[in-house]
């Protein structure tokens, strides 16, 4: 079984900043090839931090893209909904009046729950 690979705010900033960087190497639809992901992981070794230092392979590094892009839409989303609060520290600040279509969303939205009472997940 593989170990879960853990990301320091530091190592998912360099992973951001290099992305954003190289924007224009993704192809159609933003994708990036795997001939890419494996310099991604390469330049994000030397910034990987010792305490929690996990392998950051090209797939790892992927697959850490990927998530980071479903949290990112799924709080855009959250904040478009009509009624409820956002707040970075606070997620949705779901309250009893707002608590049963909270319930219904999640229903529908799976990803959304972590974000009823927080805002920014870290280290995912």
């Amino acid at each position: 079984m593989t170990e879960k690979a853990v990301w320091t705010d530091e190592e998912e900033g360099v992973l951001v900043q290099y992305l954003f960087d190289h924007k224009s190497e993704a192809g159609d639809g933003g994708n990036f090839t795997t001939s890419f992901w494996t310099v991604v992981a390469a330049h994000l070794h030397p910034h990987l931090v010792t305490s929690v230092r996990s392998i950051k392979t090209s797939a790892v590094c992927k697959s850490k893209w990927t998530n980071m892009c479903k949290t990112c839409h799924t709080i855009c989303n959250l904040q478009k909904v009509s009624g409820w609060t956002w707040s970075d520290e606070g997620g949705c600040c779901i309250t009893e009046d707002t608590r049963a279509s909270w319930d219904a969303y999640v229903a529908k939205h799976p990803l959304a729950k972590p974000f009823r009472k927080h805002g920014k997940l870290t280290n995912q």
